[in-house]
């Protein structure tokens, strides 16, 4: 069986505080937990590499240069 999944999406979407079957995350969690299976998300590196998701985005919306640039804390 499998270790690993890699995914695109994130099997969370906001902050979890207990893990149940009550929902399909829950569910989710549960059942790797029990299996002993990780779970690694790339949504977010995809968005943000050079190249990746944003920049096809602001090229298709004919953004100027400066405004894909990455931004970096004052």
């Amino acid at each position: 069986g499998a270790q690993l999944v890699v995914a695109h999406h994130p099997a969370i979407f906001t902050s979890v505080s207990r893990v149940t079957s009550d929902d399909a995350t829950g569910r989710i969690l549960r059942l790797a937990i029990r299996h002993d299976i990780s779970i690694i998300c790339m949504h977010t590196n995809a968005d943000c590499a050079f190249g990746g998701v944003n920049d096809a985005l602001a090229s298709a919306l004919f953004l100027p240069a400066a405004m894909a640039e990455p931004m970096t804390p004052a």
